[in-house]
């Protein structure tokens, strides 16, 4: 069952996501944002990755505010 989120999502399908030792957050919706770094850190690391840098979002944005 779909809800109306997934009729609004122009990615049906699972995006692929080129891994690099910088990774910006501000593409990723909040609500996936948890499951989609665990799985990127487990990718970088398999390439031999030390360091991942993670780019985030900080202030009084939508997040902040619903908090």
């Amino acid at each position: 069952m779909q809800n109306d989120d997934d009729d609004l999502n122009p990615f049906p399908e699972p995006v692929e996501i080129e891994i690099t030792d910088i990774f910006d957050l501000h593409t990723i919706p909040p609500r996936d944002v948890k499951l989609v770094v665990e799985e990127y850190l487990r990718q970088a690391r398999h390439l031999g990755f030390p360091v991942v840098r993670i780019i985030h979002a900080r202030g009084i944005g939508r997040a902040a505010r619903d908090g």
